[in-house]
């Protein structure tokens, strides 16, 4: 293949398109030749079908949903690991504590634990409660607005 630059090349593919000239001046044998030529055909035609104008737009929504949704699996991962951790470490400090101050502690705890728990678990309950109620309105809100 001749030592030409793309802009060369381009300049006579376009000339040869523009024209329909045939020319030898370049060896048509090189596969690197044809695969540009070949290349530069199918760019110059138009396609078939055209992609709607909201495509790229529901592509990148959509990549961003799947995004989302791993990193909120992510953080609840977190949070209950956190939670079970916290409640566990604090269950074995307080049973395996022998100072009077965490005796008292613990007492209390006995009292209170099943009222504590309660409140816990109601805050979770609300809060899973908010994520489900605000998903089911964006998606609501996302499918009226979509064409």
């Amino acid at each position: 293949m001749d030592k030409r630059t793309d802009s060369q090349l381009q300049e006579w593919l376009d000339k040869q398109v523009r024209a329909k000239q045939r020319t030898e001046s370049l060896n048509e044998s090189d596969e690197d030749f044809l695969l540009y030529k070949r290349l530069f055909t199918e760019l110059s035609n138009e396609p078939a079908h055209s992609l709607s104008h909201s495509f790229a737009p529901n592509v990148i929504r959509q990549i961003q949903q799947r995004s989302l949704a791993r990193r909120e699996a992510r953080l609840f991962l977190f949070y209950g690991l956190g939670l079970s951790l916290t409640l566990i470490l604090t269950g074995s400090i307080l049973f395996a504590a022998q100072n009077e101050a965490l005796t008292a502690l613990q007492q209390a705890f006995s009292r209170l634990g099943i009222p504590i728990l309660f409140g816990l678990l109601l805050v979770a309950l609300i809060q899973g409660a908010d994520y489900y109620l605000l998903n089911r309105v964006r998606k609501r809100s996302l499918g009226h607005s979509m064409p």
